[in-house]
């Protein structure tokens, strides 16, 4: 891979091609960031033997139908007459796509009627993961309570921390939130007592679980959803944001 490519690019995909024509022998690599999550738009790196062009490519990215992705290099070189091509690298910004495997299809020219066949490369969308702190929308609303989530695959494990009816540190945990078929995630919620944390040797035993309720979160995309609660006789609703420390705020994926 060229220098000049960013490093964070992890290579997901390699086709190789040969020109069909009286074109010399020509390879072309594909990589995309690691992971790809769905929903945000990514850059797709092309590099590889591609064919001279006397206008600035305009890559262009359509759908091909379900699964299928057609990438337009854009470069105006047109079959059979493509001189021999050197290396070269191309930048495609690939809009967000809902999870899912996808075939891209790449073509040098603008068109998918361009001279080379077109060649074919598999990657993969994952799905959005939650795992994170959320709170209060809008971010800072409300501090001193929030959530702590922990997703794997179709199962939440949620802490909520916040104050009981006399103001002290409360917190309750919903150890098995499973996802529904209209995509929400609920379940019971508990509260625990136990030895202090520094006693030894701890005792298991003297940890008590106490059911006080249950909790549905729902999540509009991996940035932004609802929780909704019903404990210890009362009820409440809230939309909720993932607490951000960092610049770029950091993509999660599925994970099984």
């Amino acid at each position: 891979m060229p220098a000049h490519v960013h490093r964070s690019l992890a290579v997901a995909v390699l086709a190789m091609a040969v020109c069909a024509s009286a074109c010399a022998q020509s390879f072309i690599a594909f990589t995309t960031p690691s992971p790809v999550s769905a929903g945000h738009s990514f850059n797709l790196t092309v590099a590889g033997m591609l064919k001279p062009s006397t206008v600035q490519p305009a890559p262009t990215v359509t759908s091909g139908g379900p699964g299928i992705i057609n990438v337009n290099l854009g470069r105006d070189c047109g079959f059979p007459t493509c001189p021999p091509g050197s290396f070269r690298t191309q930048i495609v910004t690939v809009p967000g796509l809902p999870a899912g495997t996808y075939v891209a299809r790449i073509f040098q020219g603008p068109t998918i009627g361009s001279a080379d066949p077109d060649i074919q490369a598999t990657f993969t969308v994952a799905g959005p993961n939650f795992t994170g702190m959320w709170w209060n929308a809008p971010a800072g609303s409300q501090p001193g309570w929030g959530l702590s989530i922990d997703h794997q695959g179709d199962t939440l494990f949620v802490v909520w921390f916040t104050y009981d009816d006399s103001k002290k540190g409360m917190w309750l945990v919903m150890p098995n939130g499973v996802r529904a078929s209209d995509g929400t995630y609920g379940g019971d919620v508990y509260r625990t007592t136990g030895p202090a944390f520094e006693v030894t040797p701890w005792d298991p035993a003297a940890v008590g679980v106490t059911l006080v309720g249950n909790a549905t979160l729902a999540f509009t995309n991996d940035r932004n959803g609802t929780f909704s609660y019903a404990v210890n006789g009362s009820s409440g609703f809230n939309t909720i944001t993932r607490e951000v420390f960092s610049s770029p705020v950091a993509t999660c994926i599925a994970t099984p």
